[in-house]
């Protein structure tokens, strides 16, 4: 547990609003940067101060980005106390509970990535221009990440959006979901429904177990 303290990070007491969660979403690789690989994050805000309560919208959204990081967990908000996913509706309980399965799902290759941090410095969670570091593109990528070397995470982190650009760098991606396929470089349109984090696994691997389709 020393060495996970040592080197996790949190972005501070972040606002009950969709653009801190988008902050946090860029900092899951940006502190690479600063050798601070390990990364934890307060589902659904805590500085509720001069904002309104978390509305489901931002609860459910939080957590999908969240899932495929390092820690995954509620926390509470200053005023209005811990976030749960029952204070909600069945949705929600029903979308949490998933996500927290797909966290567990690919516990054991965070656990193996932050291993490999230790020794390399190179985070679990990568921004795309550490990752693909001759791609213009990637570089201009800023709510994108891989999880190692063979998971691309694109959460939705804008108010109201059913849908998301993602951009694929070089090589085949397969949404476990449904097993559709992408080859890169190349950006397509995903349908994103409040209940859907878009991630690809690249084509010829299983980096995790999913429940779901392919």
């Amino acid at each position: 547990m020393a060495g996970l303290q040592r080197s996790t990070t949190a972005p501070a007491d972040l606002a009950l609003a969709f653009p801190a969660a988008s902050h946090a979403a860029a900092s899951i690789g940006a502190d690479t940067v600063v050798g601070a690989y390990g990364y934890a994050t307060d589902i659904g805000g805590y500085y509720d101060y001069t904002t309104p309560p978390t509305t489901k919208q931002l609860f459910l959204r939080w957590p999908e980005w969240a899932a495929l990081s390092h820690i995954f967990r509620l926390h509470g908000s200053g005023r209005a106390g811990v976030h749960t996913p029952w204070s909600y509706d069945q949705q929600t309980l029903a979308t949490y509970r998933a996500l927290s399965i797909l966290h567990e799902q690919a516990a054991p290759l965070i656990l193996r990535l932050w291993r490999q941090a230790d020794t390399t410095g190179i985070r679990p969670t990568r921004l795309l221009w550490l990752q693909f570091p001759g791609d213009p593109t990637a570089a201009t990528q800023q709510q994108e990440w891989t999880l190692g070397d063979d998971v691309l995470v694109a959460p939705v982190v804008s108010e109201g959006a059913s849908s998301c650009e993602v951009y694929f760098p070089a090589g085949c991606w397969r949404d476990p979901q449904t097993g559709l396929t992408k080859r890169g470089p190349v950006t397509a349109r995903f349908a994103a429904p409040l209940t859907t984090l878009p991630y690809f696994f690249r084509c010829g691997t299983r980096p995790f177990p999913t429940t779901t389709a392919g």
